[in-house]
């Protein structure tokens, strides 16, 4: 959050972490809630059928949206990559949550800082990207 700050000013709006957060751990139990169906209509059956492909697409445009929100109730400027970088941080959080080591102490509160601090990372710095020297 404070490399948000540092990058965006005092641009956070109220309720705006508290929204992230819940959005986050909604996200978090619906997934793991699902975990085989999740990964059977992510990883390959969605095309299979047009409806099944009408129903993941449907729901992932859902998420799009709240991602979207999220970005926009943070106070990060809008970018014509918001799309794109929404279906990344998507595609990277349902990985992380299917595959976690949930049998660690405090797994669920670390995979939800991980998801948190990747939504930052990647939505934050969508017109400012940064690269490793040359």
């Amino acid at each position: 959050m404070r490399q948000l700050r540092r990058s965006h000013g005092t641009g956070l709006f109220a309720g705006a972490v508290p929204w992230l957060r819940s959005f986050i751990a909604g996200f978090v139990t619906y997934v793991l809630g699902h975990r085989k169906v999740c990964l059977a209509l992510v990883r390959g059956a969605a095309g299979s059928h047009p409806a099944v492909e009408d129903i993941v697409e449907g729901t992932r445009d859902t998420l799009a949206r709240r991602v979207e929100e999220g970005q926009r109730r943070l106070g990060m400027p809008g970018s014509p990559r918001l799309s794109i970088a929404t279906r990344a941080w998507m595609a990277f959080a349902e990985e992380a949550v299917t595959n976690w080591p949930l049998g660690e102490p405090d797994a669920l509160t670390e995979l939800g800082a991980f998801l948190e601090s990747g939504f930052i990372s990647l939505l934050g710095t969508l017109d400012r990207p940064a690269t490793l020297p040359r």
